[in-house]
C-alpha cells in the first residue's frame, strides 16, 4: 500500500512544480511566443482555384463591367493573334438570313470563332455583358474560361459586309450550352473585320435578321424583327461608322 501512495504523491509533486513553472516561474508574455516557434508554420490558402493560373483570374462584379475588361487587358496574350484573311473552308454565296428559332439550321455553313473575335466580344463592355451573365455574381472568371463559353455558346456565318475583301462575321446563339439569352428573341452579333483586328459593330436582340443589298457609310443595312406581347416589329438598322444604330421602327 506504501508503494502505490508513494508513487501518487511524486506524480503530484510533479504536476505542482510544472505549473508553478509556468504561472510563476515563466517570465510574463513569453509563453506565448515559445508556443508559437513550436506551433507548425500555416500555408496560406490560395485565393484562387488551384486549376486555374491565378494570372489569368479576375472576379466578375455585376456593377463594373467596364472594371473587369481593364483587369483582361494584360492578359489577352493567351488569345491567338489577329490574322484579317482568315476564313474557313466554306466558299459559296454567304448567308444572309437568320432565325433565332425554327427547325431550319440556324447557320448553314458554320465556322469556328476565331480568337481574335472572342478578343473583341470580351473587351467590349455591352457585349462582355452578356456572356458575364451567364455566370454567378463573384463567380470566378478567366479568359480560358470566357473563350471556352463563346465557343460554345456561339455559331458564325462568313460575310463581307462592307466588300474589302476581308470576311466579317456574324454570329448566334447555338443552344448547346446552358446559357440562355433570350427566348423567342436571342441576341446577335456583327464582327467587322480590319487589319487590326475585329471590332463589335452590332449586339441586337431579336427573333432574327436579314443583311440586306443596301448599304449606309459603306456598310450593308440589316432588318431586324423582334417579337413580344403578341406584337411583331420589323426595325431597320444602319451602320453610322462605328456601329449599327436603329434608322426606323415599324409594329405590325
Amino acid at each position: 500500500m506504501k508503494r502505490p501512495l508513494f508513487i501518487l504523491l511524486c506524480f503530484l509533486g510533479l504536476l505542482f512544480g510544472a505549473l508553478h513553472f509556468v504561472t510563476v516561474l515563466l517570465p510574463e508574455g513569453q509563453l506565448e511566443p515559445r508556443l508559437a516557434e513550436i506551433q507548425p508554420e500555416q500555408t496560406p490558402i490560395p485565393e484562387y482555384f488551384p486549376e486555374y493560373d491565378p494570372e489569368f483570374e479576375a472576379i466578375w462584379d455585376m456593377s463594373e463591367p467596364s472594371q473587369y475588361i481593364k483587369s483582361f487587358e494584360k492578359y489577352l496574350h493567351i488569345l491567338e493573334p489577329h490574322n484579317p484573311k482568315h476564313r474557313g473552308s466554306f466558299r459559296g454565296a454567304p448567308q444572309t438570313s437568320f432565325a433565332n428559332e425554327g427547325e431550319e439550321p440556324r447557320v448553314v455553313h458554320p465556322v469556328p470563332i476565331p480568337d481574335s473575335a472572342i478578343k473583341a466580344l470580351i473587351t467590349t463592355e455591352e457585349t462582355l455583358e452578356d456572356f458575364l451573365n451567364c455566370f454567378h455574381n463573384n463567380e470566378r472568371v478567366t479568359v480560358q474560361l470566357l473563350r471556352d463559353l463563346i465557343r460554345l455558346e456561339l455559331i458564325c456565318s462568313e460575310i463581307d459586309l462592307n466588300d474589302d475583301g476581308l470576311i466579317d462575321l456574324l454570329a448566334i446563339e447555338s443552344n448547346n450550352g446552358d446559357c440562355s439569352f433570350g427566348a423567342s428573341n436571342g441576341v446577335f452579333w456583327a464582327l467587322l473585320n480590319s487589319p487590326k483586328g475585329y471590332k463589335v459593330i452590332m449586339a441586337a436582340q431579336g427573333a432574327g435578321f436579314d443583311v440586306l443589298k443596301t448599304k449606309t457609310n459603306g456598310v450593308k443595312n440589316i432588318r431586324l424583327v423582334f417579337v413580344g406581347g403578341g406584337e411583331f416589329n420589323e426595325s431597320r438598322l444602319v451602320f453610322n461608322g462605328k456601329k449599327y444604330v436603329l434608322k426606323r421602327a415599324k409594329r405590325h
